[in-house]
């Protein structure tokens, strides 16, 4: 580094004097005042370069931390810088973004009236783990947005260590996950409904096993009956019936567990809703209103029953689920013709005649 100063200081002394030679002529001052003046314009000149360059570094210096900065405050994550209390020293523009105030608010508050109050002692943990390790440790914790909003958050943090090694601020990226927590509990009450479909589906074919034997032994029961007037046939109907009921019952288990093939017939959709109303009114309770609005001259669809049952099912539930105590729910029904520019926007889409099935609640 010395010998490559010495050389950059050489090569401005040299320009200089060239400098000072084409300014001054060689005969105008005697020999010593012309050698002494000569030397000041030759450091005059040196120092001048100097300046030109430190105010081109300082300039370059400038645009580089500029640069620096956009990429700090614009990065898609946020990033906080705390001190070993959780006291807040630097903050991005995007981590006051995703907690909803502005970056000044946030300097020198404390982590905690951002936290949670369940996940105060997640905080305590992970930063104790953070500030006696040298590599990174991730947490997830519940925070609060200004107005109160509760959400999800992931924590990349890493000890930032002074001069002395000892460990003093806690460098974090703080990454929003809301939606991906929400995905992750959609995707365990599916797994939860699967493994219910799945033991559904082997009682019910079980049960189908054992009334294919009580129709059997009810339709052999009625055949020995001799007399055609004997009150024991209306009971041996009876059992017949009940039998048949349950066996679409059990078709419709089979059909929610997908354990049955689907089998798309012709419907008229008002007419199943008619007949699943029961169902629909038992699954929302007693303090939802149910409310059919069926379209006038509804064109037939070619669906599979069962699966229509299954998707009653799980909308009813849903708008049940999303009613706090007292509600209605409202269903309808309409003929649609779906065009080009819709369908353009839903791949599984084909231009035409469609029955159109609207729950709100």
């Amino acid at each position: 580094m010395e010998k490559g100063g010495d050389k950059r200081l050489e090569a401005l002394r040299q320009s200089a004097e060239n400098a000072l030679g084409a300014a001054l002529g060689r005969n105008d001052l005697d020999q010593d005042t012309g050698r002494i003046l000569q030397e000041l314009r030759v450091y005059q000149i040196e120092l001048e370069m100097q300046n030109e360059e430190l105010r081109k570094t300082q300039e370059e210096l400038s645009i580089s931390l500029e640069k620096y900065f956009d990429l700090f405050d614009f990065a898609p994550v946020g990033y906080l810088t705390l001190n070993e209390q959780g006291v807040i020293m630097e903050a991005n523009l995007t981590v006051a973004a995703i907690l909803g105030v502005e970056r000044g608010s946030l300097m020198n508050r404390s982590i905690f009236s951002f936290l949670s109050p369940g996940h105060l002692e997640t905080w305590l943990s992970h930063r104790n783990q953070v500030l006696k390790s040298e590599t990174r440790k991730v947490c997830e914790l519940r925070m609060k947005k200004r107005e109160g909003i509760e959400f999800w958050a992931e924590f990349q943090s890493m000890a930032l260590s002074t001069g002395e090694g000892k460990a003093r601020y806690i460098r974090c990226a703080v990454i929003d996950i809301d939606e991906h927590k929400a995905l992750e509990i959609q995707l365990q009450q599916s797994q939860k409904l699967e493994a219910i479909g799945t033991l559904a589906g082997g009682i019910a074919h079980d049960f189908n096993n054992m009334l294919s034997i009580i129709l059997g032994y009810s339709e052999m029961a009625r055949g020995r009956v001799e007399n055609p007037n004997d009150p024991l046939i209306n009971d041996i109907d009876e059992i017949i019936k009940t039998s048949l009921r349950s066996a679409e019952l059990v078709k419709k288990l089979l059909g929610f567990s997908r354990k049955q093939a689907a089998r798309p017939t012709a419907m008229d959709l008002n007419k199943k809703l008619e007949d699943s109303r029961f169902m629909i009114e038992r699954l929302i309770g007693e303090d939802i209103d149910l409310k059919i609005e069926k379209g006038a001259d509804l064109w037939t669809v070619f669906m599979d029953p069962t699966q229509i049952d299954q998707i009653l099912t799980n909308l009813a539930a849903n708008s049940r689920d999303a009613i706090e105590d007292v509600g209605s729910i409202s269903i309808t029904t309409e003929n649609v013709l779906s065009g080009e520019t819709f369908c353009g926007n839903h791949q599984e889409c084909v231009p035409g005649p469609y029955v159109l099935l609207c729950f709100s609640d």
